[in-house]
């Protein structure tokens, strides 16, 4: 099937889509590996620092010097910065030399952002291919949830789909389907029927379900929260309840002079992983990185030692690993090194931010539904479970009220899928 993906994407400009879970992050870096190794230049960049980090690729905005730019008008004010007229060509000639261009988390790409996509492009003379990847019914662009859809002040829409670029693009759709981070048929159709927002009678009874199982509760399980205000209280708390001496491990921090401040911090405050690690021996922790067979990303486990170069952890599944410093690593698109961080890729496990937890697979999970503010979020919550008979969702009042509530059809969204089946553009692939 990664034979198929590539083949296209030889050919045409592709979007790689389907629900949570089915590999798609995956599909889009196995297709730059591939390149790469072929000796054909790529860049492989990201919507937002936490997807930029867990593809090892670069933001949008660092790659095509945006700064804080968020449409074509204010793009032309920044170009006109002297240090923008320094980087800029330099920049558009390695834009130019590439053969494929892939982007991660399109779905919160804004219209705008898009426009100002193909502008760099358009004055580079870019030539190649262009391959986005994500999933429209998870999270908006940032613009869609400070300003809602009734506030549409904007010519090209909200969603990268309704710009113009979209169209000229003329992009070949590849939906996976197959879910790899649970195996529960059942769950699958749950999750797929709450990606949309049209749940039914078995969908609900799911629901019921998934809010009675609190036995959860009784094995320990990773909350997630909406806001980090909650996520850092509990486990400020669960940490302070165990009677063990205090580790804490700062990372190391290097930033580049050639780094600029804004987007090095913007980087650093993405990271999964804190740069304050405080741990105890005894303490539950989260893996934040995939580290071949030793660990992936949202697997948990129990701090067993502490030593100078690394922490012992006993994992859920019984296997003993010694975990040792990872290098986080911000690098422009000519491979310099702008930041690198140096840190144990873990973090306190008893709680997490829905954001944060992105691509992670996690079992046992405690949604907590109280502040769901945006579309997508209950799902994208709901879809880090990796065991559904180890999910439990939470409320202070009703819970299924609090899920209805959050539970809504984007008729936008719904309209661009089903142009897409109409058109005949989509091909299936299964599996990889």
């Amino acid at each position: 099937m990664l034979k198929k993906a590539i083949d296209l994407a030889v050919r045409e400009n592709l979007f790689i889509t389907g629900g949570a879970g089915v590999g798609k992050s995956f599909l889009l870096v196995q297709m730059c590996r591939f390149f790469s190794e072929n000796n054909r230049k790529t860049a492989l960049l990201a919507s937002t620092g936490i997807a930029a980090v867990g593809i090892g690729g670069m933001t949008l905005h660092r790659f095509f010097l945006f700064g804080v730019c968020k449409n074509l008008e204010e793009l032309s004010r920044h170009d006109g910065k002297k240090y923008v007229k320094q980087e800029l060509p330099k920049r558009l000639e390695l834009i130019r030399e590439l053969d494929l261009i892939a982007i991660d988390e399109i779905s919160m790409v804004s219209a705008d952002l898009m426009e100002m996509i193909e502008s760099r492009l358009i004055r580079s003379g870019f030539a190649g291919k262009i391959a986005l990847c994500g999933d429209f019914y998870q999270l908006p662009p940032v613009r869609e949830r400070v300003l809602k859809r009734e506030a549409r002040l904007f010519d090209n829409g909200f969603y990268a789909f309704e710009s113009g670029f979209w169209e000229r693009l003329r992009l070949k759709t590849l939906t996976l389907f197959e879910p790899k981070r649970a195996d529960d048929p059942a769950f699958a159709v749950f999750l797929n029927n709450l990606r949309r927002g049209e749940i039914g009678g078995e969908d609900e009874r799911l629901l019921r379900i998934y809010a009675s199982q609190r036995e959860v509760l009784k094995i320990d399980p990773t909350h997630l929260f909406a806001t980090n205000a909650e996520a850092d209280a509990l486990n400020a708390r669960r940490l302070g309840e165990i009677d063990a001496k205090e580790h804490t491990i700062r990372a190391e921090v290097e930033v580049s002079k050639e780094a600029d401040a804004a987007i090095a911090e913007n980087f650093i405050k993405t990271l999964t992983t804190p740069l304050i690690l405080t741990v105890k021996i005894g303490a539950r922790v989260l893996f934040t990185v995939n580290e071949g067979e030793l660990f992936y990303n949202g697997e948990r486990g129990i701090v067993e030692a502490v030593e100078k170069d690394g922490i012992a952890v006993v994992k859920d599944n019984g296997e003993y690993v010694m975990v040792t410093p990872h290098i986080f690593k911000l690098e422009d698109a000519g491979e310099r090194t702008l930041v690198r961080i140096t840190q144990f890729p873990l973090r306190l496990a008893w709680a997490i931010t829905i954001h944060k937890s992105q691509g992670m697979s996690i079992a046992p999970l405690v949604v907590n539904t109280d502040r769901l503010f945006e579309a997508g979020q209950l799902y994208v919550a709901l879809s880090r479970s990796s065991n559904p008979t180890m999910l439990y969702i939470q409320s202070s009042k009703d819970p299924i009220a609090a899920a209805k509530r959050s539970i809504k059809p984007n008729e936008t969204v719904a309209r661009f899928y089903e142009s897409i089946e109409r058109a005949s553009q989509t091909n299936v692939l299964p599996t990889l």
